[in-house]
């Protein structure tokens, strides 16, 4: 048992979801001022020095779903990942507590908690580019398709002999050639 890494983890997940939905939360009181890249700052800036300062205590996972693809790896023994995964959970449930004190209720439920949901009008497939007007394939989804196919090969168990990169480089040929 870690109990030393088992509070950094608590520290720094608290921290990301205070300082994240805080900064959305902000962000509403000010009428969009700060905007998404305020946003965006407070969560990059909040996981890299958390980051950083959890990862010789606790390798800083700060999220459950690493602890868990650490676990599956093989790279964290199961008491240790229950452990980081239930000091997770409670620091973000502490964040949030704290965050429900903090603000008023209305700015709370206008920005659903902090909940990342797509805007007005955008449905996964558009956000994808997969179906065009006709509601057939698009050219990008050939790429798409390409591409996480050459990324998910690597996981079948047998050697492969290209390179990992042809992924990135097939994925940055059909941004090219379609745009983003």
């Amino acid at each position: 048992m870690k109990t030393q890494a088992w509070i950094a983890e608590f520290i720094g997940t608290f921290a990301l979801i205070f300082i994240g939905v805080g900064a959305i939360a902000s962000n509403a009181l000010i009428h969009g001022q700060s905007g998404l890249v305020g946003i965006a700052l407070a969560h990059g800036l909040t996981i890299a020095v958390m980051v950083s300062a959890t990862a010789a205590i606790s390798g800083g996972h700060l999220n459950p779903a690493v602890t868990i693809g650490l676990l599956t790896a093989g790279k964290i023994d199961l008491l240790n990942a229950i452990g980081y995964v239930m000091a997770q959970c409670l620091g973000a449930i502490s964040a949030a507590f704290l965050i429900k004190i903090i603000f008023p209720a209305t700015i709370l439920q206008s920005i659903g908690m902090g909940t990342p949901a797509l805007g007005q009008g955008v449905t996964p497939a558009r956000l994808c580019r997969v179906w065009n007007r006709r509601l057939s394939w698009s050219p990008e989804s050939g790429g798409i398709i390409y591409w996480f196919g050459c990324d998910f090969r690597y996981f079948d168990g047998r050697p492969h002999h290209r390179s990992r990169d042809e992924s990135g480089a097939v994925f940055g040929a059909g941004v090219i050639r379609w745009g983003p």
